[in-house]
């Protein structure tokens, strides 16, 4: 038992170079151009990260650029 009374599960796979799947969001509170860059930084962070483990299969890369006029535009 943990420490706050909760129960470690006993079914955990623990190895770390099990297949992996990844879903990447990447996100900017506005379309400012410095915004937007710091947003393709995110992505390009993402991407790196994803190319050093071999054992990670990329499902979906979601962008959000922010709300607009109250409404969330989000890139699929």
């Amino acid at each position: 038992m943990i420490e706050n009374g909760m129960v470690m599960p006993t079914d955990v796979n623990f190895d770390r170079k099990r297949q992996r799947k990844v879903v990447f969001y990447g996100r900017v509170s506005t379309e400012h151009e410095a915004q937007l860059a710091a947003l393709e930084n995110q992505i390009q962070w993402y991407d790196d990260i994803a190319a050093k483990n071999s054992n990670w299969y990329i499902l979906k890369k979601y962008i959000d650029e922010g709300i607009i006029y109250g409404e969330q535009k989000l890139k699929i």
